[in-house]
């Protein structure tokens, strides 16, 4: 799905039929939403212009760009920032 996501169909997919609430999440949770917990799933997203970060987010994710980010050299960048415990 990501990988359509990522194509041209995926504009369609996302922006105008709205596939990550309708389909994605849904088949994500262990149990069936009902009507009203999936109307508050939807509410943010009504609009096509609300949806465009759905749009980004596949589309950004590195794995399918066929190589993976090495965490291991974003740890010290990041340890500096973070809270410390």
């Amino acid at each position: 799905m990501f990988r359509a996501f990522r194509s041209a169909e995926g504009e369609h997919l996302i922006l105008d039929d709205n596939a990550f609430i309708e389909v994605v999440m849904p088949k994500s949770i262990l149990r069936s939403l009902s009507d009203r917990e999936m109307d508050a799933y939807r509410e943010p997203f009504r609009e096509r212009d609300s949806r465009l970060p759905m749009l980004a987010w596949p589309r950004e994710f590195q794995p399918f760009h066929g190589t993976v980010l090495d965490l291991a050299t974003l740890r010290p960048s990041v340890s500096s920032w973070l809270p410390q415990p």
